[in-house]
């Protein structure tokens, strides 16, 4: 009889648990990954843009830590472009910053994953269309979230009208018409590329 109590207390108590998991230490910009988010997008498919975001954003290393660098925006940056005057460094993060002069790979790394998710659930919270789009063309809007900022990707208003209506080759015209494309070079190209293709 008891041990079936406890059986229904149980069966309550997770009915009562959200459905939304905290992700991430990012306290300017809180980062909520809900259970459906983590349906649509795993952590092997997040990999693919994580990857990419690596190659196209590059660290400052120096025996074998990633140091603190200003990014030509002129902000104070670690890793993969993660911007630390706007998000500071807090918890484990920020107490082996203060022992050891930077970051090892695995703390970089959860930078990178943090902010990563932040630029896609952002992207998920303002455009309706954008969990119907394939995972490549997710990544091509990630990637630009991630350089450009919410507010520089939101000027992109024929781009991102043509990536609604699935006209992808039209999206990928209109991102060739800008200033970003002609300041990160092979980046843009590469994503304009997938853009059009939908190909890696």
């Amino acid at each position: 009889m008891t041990r079936w109590i406890v059986g229904i207390v149980l069966a309550i108590a997770l009915m009562l648990v959200p459905t939304s998991t905290y992700y991430g230490n990012n306290t300017l910009n809180p980062i909520f990954i809900t259970k459906e988010s983590k349906k649509k997008r795993g952590k092997e498919s997040m990999d693919n843009v994580m990857i990419q975001l690596m190659r196209h954003e590059g660290s400052v290393k120096e025996n074998g830590l990633h140091r603190m660098y200003k990014c030509p925006a002129g902000f104070n940056t670690i890793g993969y472009g993660h911007n630390v005057d706007a998000h500071p460094l807090k918890g484990a993060q920020k107490a082996y910053y203060e022992k050891n002069g930077g970051l090892d790979d695995t703390l970089v790394n959860e930078l990178l994953r943090d902010d990563t998710y932040a630029v896609f659930n952002q992207l998920d919270s303002l455009y309706d269309w954008f969990d119907e789009l394939d995972e490549v063309r997710q990544d091509v809007l990630v990637n630009m979230g991630f350089n450009l900022g919410m507010s520089g990707l939101s000027k992109f208003k024929k781009m991102l009208a043509a990536v609604e209506a699935g006209e992808y080759k039209h999206a990928a015209d209109e991102m060739t018409k800008s200033l970003w494309y002609k300041q990160v070079g092979n980046r843009a190209k590469e994503l304009v590329e997938q853009m059009r293709t939908g190909e890696r």
